[in-house]
């Protein structure tokens, strides 16, 4: 570092300079083989890369900002769902305790409520889970599950759509299919 007039120059090292609303990089090189001491300037306009730089730095912020707004929203969201959800799986669970008091058309209306309304709670939980993988949060459960018994569940949520449409459904599974060991949950969604 060497003093020139009043003030301390980097020789060999950018040095940012505002000069007339405008930003400069200034690099002085000492020019060395030489019997006088010389120094060769070189200046480059660097005002519009610092606009930018300004410009991705505070576009950053903000998407880091609404990435944090949009998390707090799918989080009330969830609790929002899931408190109507649950009662309304509740009371369908205490209906299917009363069911031999009800007909076969209620039975089936009650167990289309039940699968509907955990087929709703599963889709709150995956797009929980869709934020989850977006922060590198999400957890795989794997455990070995009967692929037999879970695919017959699938289907009975849109079972309910179907008849209303007076469309028949047929599921053929292979009672034999084996065990998988992955995450049932994630499978079945």
């Amino acid at each position: 570092m060497e003093e020139i007039g009043e003030s301390q120059i980097d020789l060999g090292e950018e040095s940012p300079l505002e000069l007339n609303d405008r930003l400069f990089s200034i690099n002085f090189i000492p020019v060395r083989g030489t019997d006088a001491e010389s120094i060769i300037v070189i200046m480059r306009d660097i005002s519009k890369q610092k606009q930018v730089e300004t410009a991705l730095y505070r576009a950053k912020e903000a998407a880091e900002e609404m990435s944090t707004i949009k998390s707090t929203f799918l989080a009330n969201m969830s609790h929002e769902l899931r408190t109507p959800l649950n009662a309304i799986l509740g009371c369908s669970q205490l209906m299917e305790m009363d069911s031999e008091i009800l007909s076969d058309k209620h039975r089936k209306f009650i167990e289309y409520i039940k699968s509907s309304g955990d087929h709703l709670l599963e889709m709150v939980n995956d797009i929980l889970d869709l934020s989850k993988i977006e922060a590198g949060k999400i957890e795989i459960e794997k455990r070995p599950f009967d692929l037999s018994l879970m695919l017959p569940r699938s289907p009975s949520t849109i079972k309910s759509l179907a008849d209303e449409k007076r469309i028949q459904m047929e599921l053929n599974i292979a009672p034999d299919l084996g065990v998988l060991d992955a995450d049932e949950v994630r499978i079945k969604g």
